[in-house]
């Protein structure tokens, strides 16, 4: 059959994204070769006939499947699952195409079968993990980069939800060991998790692909989810730094309102209520800077500040609004411990979701450029 024109493209895509695709078919060699050079699969074919095949030791099956020119032709049903036995021994990640009963076993023993939809047998389409509705090799490709952006933006979210922790905790810890007033309230915890920090995180998880999501390549099979590489993003650099901004603005409205060291300060007068407030909303501001900074993971977030997200709009109009609220209307002053924040203490407030976000592009511009431990 010839090529679909959508399939070089494609092919392309594979290649670029570090996924390697091996002809093995039933057609006779010449035409396997035609086929494989003409969609650029490979540029010189080594092609592999069934009968060398079955010739072949498992070492040599395993040296040949290490050449990335090789093609197979006219190969018998059974010996397509001895070669994708042979790249998993490899320790390759396989998918498998497949439409007939004999493709069966190799979509079975792959990592991922494939059955096509249209043409495919009940018996191909009930030994694979995936169903090809169109019958287009486009469209695997297509799902390779859903899969890898809905992987993507899961780190996200995991990352942008975990940084909050540390500045929520590191006060009480603060508290019991040093002689100072409790810089946030159980009640404005729950405000950040369950108010200010939801419409931001489902956003993050609505992200469209990074335009390099193709040029990466595959993860490692060991990869998990939640790395000690995530902690180290969301608890060892941007969630401290969150901390201490935090800790800084509410010493600075204490120290300002003539509060000093070891000295008691009683919940319910305005100095702590806006020295309260003021950490409520630094932290607040800096998962701002966070949520626009996690918008990707390696490329600068730069380009990608104005892209239309409407959760994540909303979600910081939501922040916004609501630290204005419980700072400046008296109403909510008593259930949330806080007070109106003096103007001059906005600067600091405000400068943290630059630092946030700088410090961000200064990790991932480190990543681009190898410092592999500081991605995620």
């Amino acid at each position: 059959d010839p090529p679909r024109p959508e399939v070089p493209a494609a092919v392309a895509a594979c290649h670029s994204a570090g996924i390697r695709i091996v002809v093995r078919s039933g057609d006779k060699a010449e035409t396997v070769a035609y086929i494989a050079r003409k969609l650029d699969i490979v540029q010189h074919p080594r092609v592999v006939e069934g009968e060398q095949l079955a010739a072949m030791s498992r070492s040599q099956l395993v040296e040949a499947l290490s050449d990335d020119q090789v093609v197979f032709a006219r190969i018998a049903p059974e010996q397509k699952l001895t070669i994708v036995e042979g790249f998993k021994e490899l320790g390759e990640v396989v998918a498998v195409t497949g439409d007939g009963v004999n493709d069966a076993p190799a979509l079975k023993r792959a990592d991922i079968g494939i059955a096509m939809g249209k043409r495919g047998t009940d018996v191909a389409k009930e030994a694979s993990d995936i169903i090809l509705l169109d019958d287009n090799f486009a469209t695997i490709v297509t799902a390779v980069e859903e899969g890898r952006a809905v992987y993507d933006n899961i780190k996200k979210f995991i990352t942008y939800i975990l940084t909050s922790n540390i500045p929520e905790i590191l006060p009480f810890i603060a508290y019991v060991l040093l002689p100072i007033p409790l810089p946030i309230t159980v009640v404005q915890i729950l405000a950040i998790d369950l108010i200010t920090d939801i419409l931001p995180a489902i956003g993050l998880g609505n992200e469209p692909p990074e335009s390099d999501i193709m040029q990466r390549p595959p993860r490692q099979r060991g990869e998990r989810l939640v790395s000690y590489r995530t902690f180290i993003r969301s608890y060892g650099v941007i969630g401290p730094v969150e901390a201490l901004l935090s800790f800084l603005v509410f010493f600075w409205i204490l120290d300002a309102g003539g509060w000093r060291w070891a000295q008691p300060l009683a919940a319910d007068t305005v100095l702590y209520g806006q020295a309260a407030g003021a950490f409520l909303g630094t932290i607040i501001f800096s998962q701002i800077g966070n949520v626009m900074a996690c918008r990707t993971n390696r490329q600068s977030a730069l380009g990608y500040l104005l892209r239309f997200n409407p959760w994540i709009w909303t979600g910081l109009a939501v922040e916004v609004l609501f630290i204005l609220t419980i700072l400046y209307v008296p109403l909510f002053h008593s259930f949330f411990n806080t007070a109106e924040v003096p103007f001059w203490a906005w600067g600091g407030i405000l400068l943290a979701p630059w630092t946030i976000f700088t410090i961000e592009e200064l990790r991932k511009w480190l990543v681009r450029r190898g410092v592999f431990w500081l991605s995620v």
